[in-house]
């Protein structure tokens, strides 16, 4: 096992995380309208409420007319975060993203220090570098959003301080590992996909004996507690008894419990093709995912603690992948893919050190080592990097220039529909009111839409209204409708299919 002095271990961590986070750097200012635009304004909309009326943390809320809705039934510890920033250094969405930055940044030390309980120094810094590197977890991880930085750091800690309180039984440990597992489900419940390699490290190491740990027990009270005890006050406090949906009937692939076809996905080659896509062009490259097969290859062969860890964090994250499928089926919710970084960041690395390991000269030489290290770092980083960055960081400049200029044009006390997209155009117009989604773009849906503004104009004072027009039977149906009321802003534009966006104020009945 490789042993550097403890200053050189930490000045390479600490040139991992500044390489981490350089790339996160980019397009920091930039509006919250690149790619999934639709939760990076929800949950930018949670936080400017907290902010906004100075509410408590167990009271989210996100905008439905002036008193909101709580809608979104994860732990808003994030959204509520950033709130306070926003109350010490002043109202600015940066600092959303300073707060996914941090913890992502933070998953790559405790990635490092789960890593280096098992590895040789250099091979869990070169781990931990690939998984810093990672282009999807790059920009999810400087999105403001939950589901990158916040989650990613709570599942590497949960594993790490379960993994240190298997070892040592201490109760520090078993209340961090409390902590990291009830912030983790709660924050984000499919992160319970990482029992699955506790319990396999758990048993490994202590066998049946195990179950008669009474520490044990209190760990999974304490996480079972809690957890429960937050899903029950959301779903029947804050929402009044609606249970959030976690699946529907009407499509087989996703989260139907009742359809076979829900658990013969692993035969579904548009699964494999999906999953391999986004690895090979977002998180590893082509040439990562080649090393990634050969460091697999490794740890099926390798029966010690670490490699059987890995080995069922990486089974346990193909499991979560095809339990809950909705990413690979129905949208492009790619967040969801981060489960395959931390294990497949490990088999990369360890397919190329131990490959490299052959040669006399990487094994004896420390900054040869390194270098070798560093290259291949860049072969895996670069050319991910190439097809992420179009694909991700693209901005709706067209609806950001609109809603800017229509913002101007609306009272501060008025209440304002939109219909553009998401939440994304009410977001950024600052003012209370209702946003809808643009679905089922036929005529009975636009129907309904007008049906609702005009029910919200009579009976809740709505004032302005904020579309974007397609030519699709629904948009000509909402056109038709505000024909009659006084149009303040339009904008022209390009893009496919969206024609123009326009702001309208309706007249009083």
């Amino acid at each position: 096992m490789v042993t550097l002095p403890r200053s050189i271990e930490k000045w390479l961590l600490c040139g991992v995380l500044v390489a981490g986070l350089l790339p996160r750097l980019y397009h920091l200012r930039a509006p919250l309208l690149d790619n999934h635009s639709f939760r990076q304004t929800l949950t930018a909309m949670q936080s400017s409420i907290y902010y906004r009326e100075g509410t408590s943390l167990f009271h989210p809320k996100t905008m439905a007319g002036r008193s909101g809705v709580s809608d979104l039934p994860e732990f808003p510890i994030y959204s509520y975060l950033v709130a306070l920033l926003y109350r010490a250094f002043g109202f600015d969405e940066i600092w959303g993203r300073v707060v996914s930055i941090v913890f992502s940044l933070a998953a790559v030390f405790w990635f490092y220090r789960l890593t280096r309980r098992f590895f040789d120094e250099d091979l869990s810094l070169f781990a931990s570098l690939l998984f810093a590197l990672c282009p999807l977890f790059i920009f999810y991880s400087r999105s403001f959003t939950r589901q990158g930085g916040m989650s990613t750091f709570l599942t590497v800690a949960m594993l790490y301080y379960f993994v240190e309180f298997v070892d040592t039984r201490s109760t520090k440990s078993m209340l961090l590992a409390a902590a990291a597992a009830t912030l983790g489900i709660t924050v984000h419940p499919p992160s319970g996909y990482v029992f699955l390699p506790m319990g396999c490290y758990l048993f490994r190491r202590d066998g049946r004996s195990a179950l008669k740990q009474w520490r044990l027990w209190v760990l999974g009270a304490i996480v079972a507690c809690l957890s429960a005890a937050w899903m029950c006050y959301q779903a029947h406090y804050l929402s009044g008894g609606v249970l959030s949906h976690t699946f529907f009937m009407r499509d087989s692939k996703m989260r139907d419990w009742s359809s076979l076809a829900y658990y013969t996905q692993w035969i579904d080659p548009a699964f494999f093709r999906s999953l391999h896509r986004h690895i090979s062009d977002y998180m590893l490259s082509a040439w990562g995912v080649f090393f990634a097969a050969g460091g697999l290859l490794f740890l099926l062969r390798d029966r010690s603690a670490g490699s059987r860890l890995f080995l069922a964090w990486l089974a346990a994250a193909c499991i979560d992948a095809v339990l809950d499928s909705y990413p690979f089926f129905i949208c492009p919710h790619e967040y969801y893919y981060l489960v395959f970084a931390p294990p497949l960041a490990f088999c990369a690395a360890l397919g190329v050190y131990r490959c490299c390991s052959l040669s006399p000269r990487f094994r004896g030489v420390r900054w040869f080592r390194l270098a070798v290290l560093g290259a291949f770092s860049c072969l895996f980083f670069l050319p991910a990097w190439r097809d992420t960055r179009p694909v991700f960081y693209r901005v709706n400049w067209n609806l950001y220039a609109f809603v800017m200029e229509a913002r101007d044009r609306i009272p501060e006390d008025a209440l304002v529909y939109t219909a553009c997209s998401g939440p994304e155009a009410l977001y950024y117009t600052y003012r209370y009111g209702w946003w809808r989604y643009r679905g089922d773009l036929d005529d009975a849906r636009g129907g309904e839409v007008v049906r609702q503004m005009e029910e919200l104009r009579a009976a809740k004072g709505l004032g302005y209204v904020m579309v974007a027009h397609a030519g699709y039977p629904y948009d000509n149906l909402i056109a038709d409708y505000l024909a009659s009321h006084e149009l303040l802003h339009r904008l022209e534009t390009n893009e496919q299919p969206v024609i123009y966006y326009a702001l309208y104020r309706l007249k009083e009945r």
